[in-house]
């Protein structure tokens, strides 16, 4: 038993537990042994120590005894077992801390991954916004100098046209020039547009006027605003040229023939040049 460094009271309770460790008859003597007696024991004596070297090597064999059923329970009861019994439960104590380390981790891993993801989402929100900003000061440049803008009034004056596309322009012309290209820089909206105008070149049997084709071009580059690397494209056939079904469709009121003769409007084709919306013309 190492008694180095030790303080007096603890000599003295190790020396109490010490008389009694090889007489078992005597053990109930020893009052109240608590966990700091257990562990001054763990720390400082040494046959203690040993028989904890023992069990763990499992070089502990149990003797066979014929003494009567009242010695096994007091056998029982010894330290040693007292002993293990203990380090079994904080073996298992341990074990269940373990395990929950691991939860708490699995736990701490996918709310890191969950935080990373609303990072990403929020940087994408910032920059959407901080376009829509650009938009929105690029507009009121135009509106300083254009009172009103001239696809504003086009609008205005086609009532039709304007509540076909959903538009409900507000007076003042700053508001309604907002209201106006946040609708018509969606792509939805753009070939809405272009639909609108092909149902009245077909109906009134006329190309798209100035105005018309100048509206969706307008709307066109406030779409392509967001798409700089893939933007749509308006598409010019040329007349005389023979006719492509795949990027052609001929008016309603004239289907005769296989060559180009008049362009009604101009076709709508994506980031890679395929055709969205098929020019309509006229063959002859």
């Amino acid at each position: 038993m190492d008694a180095t460094n030790q303080p007096e009271t603890q000599k003295k309770r190790l020396m109490e537990l010490g008389s009694c460790w090889d007489e078992l008859s005597r053990f109930g003597a020893v009052d109240k042994f608590t966990p700091v007696d257990l562990r001054m024991m763990l720390e400082h004596f040494e046959p203690l120590q040993n028989l904890i070297r023992q069990i763990a090597n499992g070089s502990v064999v149990q003797e066979s005894t014929s003494a009567p059923a009242s010695v096994s329970t007091v056998e029982s009861t010894t330290p040693d077992a007292q002993l293990q019994h203990q380090l079994q439960e904080a073996n298992t104590a341990l074990k269940h801390l373990q395990n929950q380390a691991n939860e708490d981790a699995s736990k701490l891993k996918a709310a890191i991954e969950c935080i990373e993801q609303q990072n990403a989402q929020i940087a994408t929100l910032k920059d959407d916004k901080a376009q829509l900003e650009q938009q929105v000061m690029s507009l009121q440049k135009r509106t300083e100098k254009f009172q009103p803008l001239t696809e504003l009034q086009i609008l205005r004056d086609d009532t039709v046209l304007a509540r076909n596309l959903g538009l409900d322009l507000p007076a003042d012309d700053q508001q309604a020039l907002i209201v106006m290209v946040a609708v018509l820089s969606q792509k939805d909206n753009l070939e809405r547009l272009w639909d609108n105008l092909k149902e009245r070149c077909e109906t009134e049997k006329r190309s798209a006027n100035t105005q018309e084709i100048n509206l969706l071009c307008s709307a066109l580059d406030w779409y392509n605003h967001n798409w700089k690397l893939r933007p749509f494209q308006l598409l010019y056939p040329l007349e005389g040229e023979s006719f492509n079904f795949e990027k052609q469709q001929k008016s309603k009121y004239k289907t005769d023939g296989e060559t180009l003769g008049q362009i009604l409007l101009p076709g709508l084709a994506d980031g890679v040049g395929k055709p969205v919306r098929k020019t309509l013309v006229l063959t002859y």
